[in-house]
């Protein structure tokens, strides 16, 4: 039995990888684009953040996106704005659910 279940959980978290590598194949500069263009008049503009002290102490020069400045405060809003924006008027008259309570949770909540 307990060998039927780990094989049932290795064929799971297989076909959800191999989802996600269809789902990263599909993803084009075009569709970056657009999803940016999408989202642009809604999402804040964040700075990209540096630090001569931090770069010297790591030997490298380290550039850090200030997504916390973000609408609710990370980057997810910008995946969920796009998600939602993306919605055809009949699927957004269904409304949206979100299952977290964390950041994601609060930017689904912002962005419907």
């Amino acid at each position: 039995v307990a060998l039927i279940v780990a094989l049932q959980a290795t064929m799971a978290m297989t076909a959800r990888v191999q989802g996600l590598k269809q789902a990263l194949s599909s993803v084009s500069p075009d569709l970056v684009r657009a999803a940016a263009a999408r989202i642009e008049p809604h999402a804040s503009r964040t700075p990209i953040l540096r630090s001569d002290q931090i770069d010297a102490r790591a030997s490298c020069s380290i550039h850090v996106k200030a997504e916390h400045l973000q609408t609710t405060g990370s980057f997810k809003y910008r995946g969920a704005l796009n998600a939602v924006l993306s919605l055809t008027d009949e699927e957004a008259s269904r409304g949206v659910v979100a299952h977290s309570t964390g950041n994601h949770g609060a930017a689904v909540a912002r962005a419907a």
